[in-house]
């Protein structure tokens, strides 16, 4: 049984958030599949919070935007189910090639109509909201 490469894209960002949060001291555990979180936990405080995990690869380039990381923010097969923000804590934005975890509350990615928004792109450095490196705290 060979799995899609998209999924070990995502299997890796899971892994990668557990590993950076529990270097931080923060107990982090993968959830169950089939749930709107891939990772939860426990930072001995505040109690449980749950996380959702988006990979991404590498920088491209869209339209106007060049040389950035862009997360879609949808769920399920094919990306088409908007994630709604009263399902998750927070977001982990994983940069593959970088090794690197950003988190964002999901107070500071959501829309008006109670859903996440369809995506973000994130910057190395420049005049964009999203700059890497400015969300690393959970």
């Amino acid at each position: 049984m060979s799995l899609s490469q998209e999924l070990q894209i995502g299997k890796a960002g899971e892994h990668l958030v557990c590993c950076d949060l529990i270097t931080k001291g923060i107990s982090a555990f993968l959830a169950d599949q089939g749930l709107p979180y891939d990772v939860v936990i426990d930072d001995g405080v505040v109690g449980l919070k749950r996380v959702s995990v988006k990979t991404c690869t590498k920088k491209g380039s869209y339209g106007k935007a060049k040389e950035v990381y862009r997360f879609s923010l949808r769920s399920a097969k094919g990306a088409c189910r908007a994630i709604r923000a009263d399902s998750i804590d927070y977001v982990a934005f994983v940069f593959l090639d970088r090794r690197s975890v950003e988190y964002l509350p999901v107070s500071e990615i959501t829309s008006p109509d109670g859903f996440l928004k369809q995506c973000i792109d994130f910057k190395s450095e420049g005049g964009t909201k999203y700059v890497i490196g400015k969300f690393s705290t959970i």
